[in-house]
């Protein structure tokens, strides 16, 4: 009976990663993150197969692929929150390699012993506790990126879907992690508990994911304009107005300077909701992030101070500070980001034609 009925479950946890992945590949197959979607659902699946009971006696190269699948589950999830809740970011250099190496020591350790790891021993330690918990760590950075970015975001249904998102794969891969630190003690009931949880994250997942299709544009392409067209023709001399109101508050005592400044304390200089903050700013200025926002807005009055020519001998160091950043090299990668060159070489520009 608990074979049956863990099959039975297993097969309803598949057959939601297949349709995640289909759908997925289905409408997003030329976005990143569709891709890494179906990906991740593929690392789900192998796991549910590398804890089918007599597994261990199949070929070992199969079971070799579906540890590296399971192994991958982490790395993917991470990749996903950065892409998803992150804004014009790319995949370190250092992430591959990185990853390549904790799945390489546990495979190590799968050649090595293929019989097992000996509990408590040098090898338990190094080829199995080591990259369960590097895969570990992984996970719990993932989610911190997700709840950490929420204070800022502006994009409605982003902040919509990081709660359930936060929970629905947090528990998907601590199901994962989990299962190898206690991998002495799984039996065939623990294997049917950990598919029926898998069923149903997967599943309110994808109900979430469903819920939020319409709103897709607006979660998953990061230049894709929000406002109407037409609304923002009829309501044009309004946000006119309520946008130079805004940066008439950021310049009032040099508030765009302040690097604590929240959203939250903006809106309340300006006596209005974050809520209706959050949209103007997001749909009719097109930034998808506060800090995209407050960027821009230092970013020109360095410019301004990088052209004027009193201030040629000022350092660009205390320019970054004044502007309201407290450190140089994030000026300085932001300042790049904008302008296309760095704060020096725009000085040096400026000065030869000004």
């Amino acid at each position: 009976m608990p074979n049956t009925m863990f099959l039975v479950v297993t097969s309803l946890a598949a057959s939601q990663l297949a349709f995640m992945a289909v759908a997925y590949l289905l409408h997003y197959r030329a976005l990143l993150l569709g891709r890494l979607f179906g990906l991740f659902s593929l690392c789900m699946i192998s796991y549910l197969l590398l804890i089918m009971p007599g597994i261990s006696g199949e070929s070992a190269f199969l079971v070799l692929l579906f540890r590296v699948g399971a192994m991958l589950a982490p790395a993917v999830l991470w990749l996903i929150t950065r892409q998803l809740f992150l804004d014009n970011v790319h995949t370190p250099r250092w992430f591959w390699p990185f990853v390549g190496s904790y799945i390489g020591i546990r495979i190590l350790g799968h050649l090595f012993y293929p019989e097992g790891l000996s509990t408590g021993t040098a090898s338990w330690w190094f080829f199995g506790m080591l990259p369960q918990t590097v895969m570990l760590l992984l996970s719990a950075h993932a989610i911190h990126i997700a709840i950490r970015s929420a204070v800022d975001d502006l994009v409605e249904p982003r902040r919509r879907l990081r709660a359930p998102f936060v929970l629905i794969m947090g528990l998907i891969i601590l199901i994962i992690v989990m299962s190898g630190y206690i991998a002495p003690l799984i039996d065939n009931n623990v294997r049917t508990i950990y598919a029926g949880l898998i069923f149903l994250c997967v599943l309110a997942l994808n109900i979430t994911t469903f819920r939020l299709h319409p709103d897709a544009s607006e979660l998953i392409f990061p230049d894709h304009g929000t406002a109407d067209a037409a609304d923002r023709t009829s309501a044009e001399d309004d946000n006119l107005a309520l946008e130079a109101h805004i940066r008439e508050a950021l310049e009032n005592g040099n508030l765009y300077a302040d690097p604590r400044l929240t959203i939250g304390e903006l809106a309340q200089r300006l006596s209005m909701s974050e809520y209706r903050l959050r949209r103007f700013i997001n749909n009719q200025l097109g930034y998808r992030n506060f800090n995209q926002f407050l960027n821009r807005c230092r970013i020109e009055h360095a410019a301004e101070r990088l052209r004027d020519r009193s201030t040629l001998r000022l350092p660009i160091s205390t320019i970054a500070m004044e502007v309201g950043y407290n450190s140089l090299s994030t000026f300085n990668k932001a300042f790049k980001e904008i302008h296309g060159m760095t704060p020096t070489e725009y000085r040096n520009g400026g000065s030869e034609t000004g």
